[in-house]
């Protein structure tokens, strides 16, 4: 599976996982992924979820939970 796909799928499983939380507004889910430029050692570093009743939504949630992992 290409990386972008496995991420997809990732944010798509974490939106279904809370789909009964942001009633009634749609679940959504946010990846934030650090490119490393080989696909090979790319690491999610931050991630979120739309709260109840909307707010916060996922990508705030996910910009907030940023932590970087790769070092060069």
């Amino acid at each position: 599976m290409i990386s972008d796909e496995k991420y997809m799928q990732i944010a798509i499983d974490l939106a279904r996982k809370y789909s009964n939380i942001s009633f009634p507004n749609p679940p959504v889910a946010c990846l934030i992924v650090e490119y490393t430029g080989n696909y090979k050692n790319d690491v999610i570093v931050g991630f979120g979820y739309t709260s109840e009743g909307g707010r916060p939504h996922a990508e705030n949630k996910a910009i907030s939970n940023v932590e970087f992992k790769i070092k060069e």
